[in-house]
């Protein structure tokens, strides 16, 4: 049985993490100010091909009422577009855009270095042991 005080420690760990990662990702000079969410979500409306509104609601885990509101702000940047269905025109598809592209490309990058800078400072066997851990711990959440 795992040790609850561990359990804790590790709620706490993953949060804390997170909040680092998003205050350095703000000081750091040519940072995209893009959030997590935005960019899970332009990267899901670029890997899923041209998802509804719906399609993103369910992955997300929000209501429809919050997946529009974060959808328009794409759109109102010109990230995404909005299309009709071929087969149901009732239907609404997102598509990314160039602009959307570029940005999703270069925001790619910036976690990249971000990460390989973060990563440098443990050593090669560290790094390892690092990446076997989480893709155990991945393993098991996804059983």
């Amino acid at each position: 049985m795992p040790d609850e005080n561990l359990e804790r420690k590790l709620i706490k760990f993953f949060f804390i993490m997170r909040r680092v990662l998003q205050e350095k990702a703000k000081k750091e000079k040519g940072v995209s100010p893009f959030s997590f969410l935005k960019f899970a979500t332009l990267r899901f409306i670029s890997k899923k091909r041209n998802p509804t509104m719906k399609e993103i609601a369910q992955w997300l885990k929000i209501t429809p009422p919050s997946a529009t509101s974060l959808i328009d702000s794409f759109f109102k940047a010109k990230l995404i577009k909005r299309e009709f269905d071929r087969k149901d025109r009732r239907i609404i598809r997102l598509k990314i855009t160039e602009k959307g592209k570029k940005l999703l490309k270069e925001t790619q990058q910036e976690h990249r270095k971000r990460m390989k800078r973060f990563i440098s400072k443990l050593s090669p066997r560290d790094q390892k042991n690092l990446l076997r851990i989480l893709n155990n711990f991945h393993k098991s959440l996804t059983q």
